[in-house]
């Protein structure tokens, strides 16, 4: 491989290592309005059956929000510490994945997502 084809894989992990370094910080954001989430579940026919996949959740406060309009949601993202400082919910499952890898092609094959 040469020089130049290591670089975006490089630049893939340095954005994890910096989304690290600033997990304890995202409960500082601003939060989603109060009527957001009822309307993306809308948007996204979501329904108590459905099973929803959250890529790059960071801390999960979209999966958090959405969580009462669906059956399961599965939230993924490739910085530990995002994970560590996540927003619980029994009906949540955090999976610290690089979406890039092959261990989350693996994790991914064969399920189904809203």
């Amino acid at each position: 491989m040469s020089e130049s084809e290591d670089k975006p894989v490089q630049a893939e992990y340095d954005a994890i290592a910096a989304h690290n370094r600033i997990a304890k910080f995202y409960r500082y954001r601003t939060q989603y309005g109060d009527k957001f989430f009822g309307r993306l579940a809308t948007r996204l026919k979501l329904g108590r059956d459905t099973e929803v996949l959250d890529l790059c959740c960071g801390t999960g406060a979209v999966a958090a929000g959405l969580a009462s309009f669906c059956k399961a949601i599965d939230a993924v993202d490739g910085a530990p510490e995002m994970i560590a400082h996540a927003f619980a919910d029994e009906r949540i499952t955090y999976h610290v994945f690089d979406i890039g890898s092959p261990d989350f092609a693996e994790w991914i094959r064969g399920r189904t997502f809203a």
